[in-house]
């Protein structure tokens, strides 16, 4: 029994090993099934690139002696996954020749032939996008012997095209993978028409763990050291340190902010109203408001040096290098004329806080009063002109308020300072007063005063012109950038730079000389174009610093904003949000790919918008005026991140994509 009953345990006891040896295989293959089906749904899926064709077109887009050539190539982006969305992020595209491979080049900027910068691609699971590349390049921007080859119909073949950027996969809005992704499209056929013979092209992509730095090719700063200054945006996160505590106030509300641009965009349809051959409708301008300073929220802002008070004792020991002169921190204003700054005295109210310490005119002795009578003081007119008190020629700027507040004082003479080593002497207002404004919770104002860089001849471009050669530029960082990336400078930078530029006639009008203008022929909505006559374009574009949001002819907005919204059906539409009829909800979003939008100049010249110019706090960023025959205005949303050029003297305006 007992030899008996120790059998029939041991068989229980083979019989239970059994069942675990069963039970942990059957575990291990089940786990091995939850981690492959996990593996499968978290991998990792290649974005597949193509250039359509299998060849890059070039031919001659100008005659002689501009000679300039346009390059054209259709780059398709396929996403094979059924799983996951993919988004290929700032890239950066190179074409080389065969005496470097595209591989090994650690500086592509500066060893390809040619550089395109393509929009920020985004693919649905299985879907397919095409991108147009496409640039007017000038001889000194192609690598030689090629531009003469390219512009004379020949072709060169067995060159590469090498794309740097982020690939990101998302698999879910809170799990998505990001890496650096290279891709080589070899033995591409340069030149001719592209669809003439093709030349089949294998794509294939290799991730570098080390990708480029955008900023090392792609941002050239300005030229002119001497009067290059920061350029903020007021307030922002990067704005210069305010010493006025109590100077801080609530961000406007979205209706606020539409409402103070609103009342800028009628005040220049008003004043150019006044000019023969402006064709406005009668009654579709609004009675005149004037504008000043009211409206500055996110405003572009420099800081400058004026007079030649000298620093403290203790200061000295500190900055024994600053140049004498007072800080001001000042709004950067393209459609006026008069600069100004508040002058002491000047009790708050009726002037308003500011930032800076206050010029104080009896502290500079190269301060002088201009005198009455002189022709400075006429020049000033009726629309500046403020009179005169004992002997001294007076000033009035107006502001845009219902109550037609203003800021007025005398008309005086200093030094002033626009960078490091440069300083002109400079007629400006005194500014003593501010009628109507002081202590407004509709001012959410900081600033000493406004630097006018209007066409008139008391402007600071005018002033300044003989030493700078009648330009300016600037440039708007993002609204989104929170370090300083943006810039002012006077003067034009040297011709050799020029064709870094999308370039355009200046159009002005003699008789209200203030505003600088561009003339549109078209828009595009990811490369095609609007079925928008270009005689809706006809009256002009007025460029200003200092509205927010474009203004078109309703024809054309209508059209672009069908376009867009066709783009646009992926995500959620919103209610309108004021003036802003075409919004979305974005929550969820994990990327928004707005379509690309381009502007089409006189001449034919394409100028691609960045990205963060084409929205506006989740809406379109555009608006349409009350009639076609109202002059367009292109504001500083759709200027973000590009070098905008005055080349007042030359006749003509920059535009330079990616500056800042």
């Amino acid at each position: 029994m007992t030899q008996g009953g120790g059998e029939e345990k041991s068989t229980f006891r083979w019989l239970d090993a059994a069942r675990y040896a069963v039970a942990a295989a059957v575990t291990v293959l089940i786990m091995a099934v939850i981690v492959n089906a996990i593996k499968v749904v978290l991998r990792t899926e290649s974005l597949q690139l193509s250039v359509r064709g299998g060849a890059v077109s070039a031919a001659p887009f100008r005659p002689p002696p501009e000679e300039v050539l346009a390059v054209e190539l259709n780059l398709r982006a396929h996403n094979p996954s059924g799983r996951v969305r993919m988004y290929y992020l700032n890239i950066s595209a190179y074409l080389f020749d065969k005496s470097t491979p595209a591989s090994a080049s650690l500086n592509p900027g500066f060893d390809c032939v040619i550089i395109f910068k393509p929009q920020d691609i985004a693919v649905l699971q299985q879907e397919a996008v095409d991108s147009m590349l496409a640039l007017k390049a000038k001889k000194n921007s192609v690598g030689a012997p090629y531009f003469d080859v390219l512009y004379n119909g020949s072709r060169v073949s067995d060159m590469t095209l090498r794309l740097d950027g982020n690939l990101v996969t998302e698999v879910t809005s809170d799990l998505n993978k990001t890496r650096p992704a290279s891709y080589y499209c070899e033995q591409l056929l340069v030149g001719g028409n592209p669809d003439d013979e093709a030349i089949n092209v294998s794509v294939q992509a290799m991730f570098d763990a080390s990708p480029l730095t955008m900023s090392e090719t792609m941002t050239v700063m300005p030229r002119d050291d001497r009067t290059r200054v920061p350029l903020y945006r007021h307030p922002g996160p990067c704005s210069p340190p305010s010493s006025f505590t109590g100077a801080a106030k609530a961000t406007p509300s979205l209706a606020d902010l539409l409402r103070r641009d609103q009342l800028r965009v009628d005040h220049i349809h008003w004043r150019l109203s006044e000019s023969e051959g402006v064709g406005v409708s009668e009654g579709s301008v609004k009675e005149p408001v004037r504008f000043g300073v009211a409206y500055l929220h996110d405003q572009p802002v420099i800081q400058v040096r004026i007079g030649s008070e000298s620093k403290g004792s203790e200061q000295q020991q500190q900055q024994q290098r600053s140049p004498p002169g007072v800080v001001q921190t000042v709004v950067l204003d393209t459609a006026s004329d008069v600069p100004w700054v508040q002058c002491a005295p000047c009790p708050v109210p009726p002037c308003h806080p500011q930032a800076d310490s206050t010029y104080d005119p009896a502290r500079s002795s190269t301060y002088d009063a201009v005198s009455c009578g002189s022709p400075a003081c006429e020049q000033l007119g009726r629309l500046y002109g403020g009179g005169c008190a004992n002997g001294q020629c007076r000033y009035r700027v107006p502001f845009p308020n219902s109550n037609l507040s203003s800021s007025s004082g005398t008309y005086g003479t200093d030094l002033l300072a626009v960078g490091p080593n440069s300083g002109i002497t400079f007629k400006f207002g005194c500014s003593h007063a501010e009628a109507g404004q002081g202590g407004s919770s509709d001012s959410d104002n900081t600033t000493a005063g406004v630097m006018a860089l209007g066409g008139g001849p008391e402007s600071l471009v005018s002033q300044a012109a003989a030493n700078y050669r009648n330009a300016f530029s600037y440039c708007i960082p993002a609204a989104t950038e929170r370090r300083p990336a943006g810039f002012f400078v006077l003067g034009a930078p040297p011709s050799a730079d020029s064709s870094a530029y999308v370039a355009t006639p200046m159009l002005r009008y003699p008789r209200v000389p203030t505003f600088y203008l561009v003339r549109l022929q078209g828009i595009t909505v990811n490369g095609q174009l609007l079925n928008v006559t270009p005689s809706v374009f006809a009256t002009g574009t007025v460029l200003d610093s200092r509205t927010a949001v474009t203004r078109l002819a309703p024809t054309a907005y209508r059209a672009l904003r069908e376009a867009f919204r066709g783009w646009m059906a992926v995500y959620t539409a919103a209610p309108p949000r004021g003036s802003l009829d075409t919004c979305y909800d974005f929550s969820g979003a994990f990327f928004v790919a707005p379509p690309r939008i381009e502007l089409v100049l006189e001449r034919g010249n394409v100028l691609e918008l960045d990205r963060s110019g084409v929205l506006f706090h989740d809406c379109l960023a555009f608006a349409p005026n009350s009639d076609d025959r109202m002059l367009g205005i292109l504001g500083n949303v759709q200027q973000q991140t590009m070098e905008v050029l005055y080349d007042v003297g030359g006749g003509a305006v920059g535009f330079r994509r990616g500056a800042c």
